[in-house]
């Protein structure tokens, strides 16, 4: 019998073919997405799949190219391609540094802080990046663990690498694999804000989940998850919104991101001056819940309990401004 004390021992990483060999895996969770959301939304629906690394998997390339899915996937490892049905079988990147960076443009990095998980990357200050874009047309080839799939997969390959790196950051290198088409600057760069956009949900899934507390509910059926859902994914859109606005358009006005009478409310309480800017009601929800760092920007739980009370406060509100009214009413 082992001691309860034992030190555990660490995980071992699975080979490709030892992963293909597992019945329930990732790659069909993704594929069960798909399906799920072209059948929700429907083929007129224009949808462009975005996913990271995770989503790397032959499989899912696969079934997505072979069923007309538009998408855009970061890879995770090099994988073994050729540039046509002449060339010799060598690795991605190989193939695609040959054809040279066919444009350069700067994008702005948020910040990020440290994660718990070493695949999510260091924390890192938000900057301006110089990237420079390489594309090219190839084919993958099949893993030699798998046995019932197409040999060569075809498909579009944007290579985004960091230009001019600061000292002691870590560069931007994305290797893009995406159905969209690559022919010019515009579409390059759109494929790019296809992948970026990613950092969006996850921003959203974060006020979900952190913000409204989602998963310390600790709800189990999914009539409870349900009813949970319902009341938290306007909360959450609500604090995304807010929080995205003023930080991308500081002198946007507060009716991009709040309604009127919250913003009286906010006005009334001394929160913000006439007029206010959509980055001064953001401090001001912030600070109704209990944000006093300054020198951090505010967090999903600040911003929730801010939320909230900004919530309750626009019930007040309106419920004094009634009562009033009929006070009025009664008096004529």
């Amino acid at each position: 019998m082992g001691s309860s004390t034992a030190a555990k021992k660490p995980a071992v990483k699975r080979s490709g073919w030892h992963y293909s060999k597992q019945l329930e895996k990732e790659s069909a969770r993704w594929q069960e997405h798909v399906d799920d959301v072209a059948q929700r939304v429907g083929r007129d629906v224009p949808i462009i799949h975005v996913a990271d690394r995770e989503a790397d998997a032959f499989p899912l390339l696969l079934y997505l190219v072979d069923n007309g899915h538009r998408f855009v996937i970061r890879m995770a490892r090099d994988r073994r391609g050729r540039a046509d049905e002449l060339a010799d079988i060598e690795t991605v990147r190989s193939i695609v540094s040959r054809t040279g960076e066919t444009m350069v443009t700067e994008v702005g990095i948020n910040s990020r802080t440290g994660a718990a998980l070493p695949r999510m990357g260091k924390a890192r200050d938000a900057r301006t990046a110089k990237l420079g874009f390489a594309s090219t047309r190839l084919q993958i080839k099949r893993p030699y663990y798998l046995f019932n799939e197409t040999m060569w997969l075809h498909l579009n390959v944007v290579h985004v690498r960091e230009i001019d790196v600061p000292r002691g950051v870590e560069p931007i290198d994305w290797m893009l694999l995406t159905s969209e088409p690559i022919d010019t600057p515009d579409q390059l760069r759109r494929i790019v804000d296809c992948y970026r956009r990613r950092w969006l949900i996850e921003e959203y899934f974060k006020a979900l989940k952190t913000g409204c507390a989602m998963e310390k509910r600790e709800l189990e059926s999914f009539d409870s998850l349900g009813r949970a859902l319902a009341l938290f994914v306007p909360i959450a859109f609500h604090m995304l919104l807010l929080r995205s606005v003023a930080r991308a358009a500081k002198e946007t006005t507060a009716e991009a991101v709040l309604t009127t009478t919250q913003i009286e409310v906010l006005v009334a309480m001394g929160r913000v001056r006439s007029n206010p800017t959509a980055l001064d009601v953001l401090m001001a929800v912030a600070e109704l819940g209990g944000y006093y760092n300054k020198q951090r920007p505010p967090g999903w739980l600040v911003l929730a309990r801010g939320v909230r009370d900004l919530i309750r406060y626009e019930e007040g509100w309106i419920a004094a401004k009634a009562h009033l009214s009929a006070q009025e009413a009664i008096k004529r």
